[in-house]
Order: structure tokens, then C-alpha cells, then sequence
């Protein structure tokens, strides 16, 4: 739900020759952010001690935490690009 959101946010409030663009960037940052995640998951699988994240270990803390962390700094990146946009 979130990602049609964004998505009908990027397609109406981009040019009208630019909003191809837009949609076809929008979903690059997608697919760079969901591999970002896959591979912070398998990183922990590479590390000595930690059992394999199958969605049946008590471990998933560590990934929740690592996912979180991540997304803050996805937000501090958005509110630095947004206070350089001029809104109407």
C-alpha cells in the first residue's frame, strides 16, 4: 500500500514529459533498497555464531534492529533532499 502511494504521489506531481522518468526512478529506488535488505540479511548469515535467518529463529531481533537503523538513515537522507525542493 505504501508503495502504490508513493508511486501515485511521484506520477502526479512530476512533469508532465517527465513522468516516465519519475515512475522508472521511483522503482529503481525500490529495487535498490529491497536488495539492500536481502543482502543485510545474508551478511548476517555470514557471521560465526548466528544461526540461519529462515523466519523460525528467535534471532530475528538483530535483523528487525539493522533493518530499523537503515530506514532511519533512508530518513535523514529524505529530509536532507527535501529541504532543498522549493514547494508550492
Amino acid at each position: 500500500m505504501t508503495t502504490l502511494a508513493g508511486l501515485e504521489y511521484t506520477y502526479i506531481n512530476a512533469p508532465r514529459t517527465m513522468q516516465g522518468v519519475s515512475v522508472g526512478l521511483f522503482y529503481m529506488v525500490l529495487g535498490i533498497t529491497q536488495s539492500a535488505s536481502v543482502s543485510l540479511s545474508y551478511s548476517f548469515n555470514l557471521i560465526p555464531g548466528f544461526r540461519n535467518f529462515s523466519g523460525n529463529s528467535n534471532d530475528l531481533y538483530y535483523i528487525f534492529f539493522a533493518l530499523g537503523g537503515s530506514l532511519l538513515i533512508y530518513l535523514v537522507i529524505f529530509i536532507l533532499v527535501a529541504r532543498q525542493i522549493r514547494w508550492n
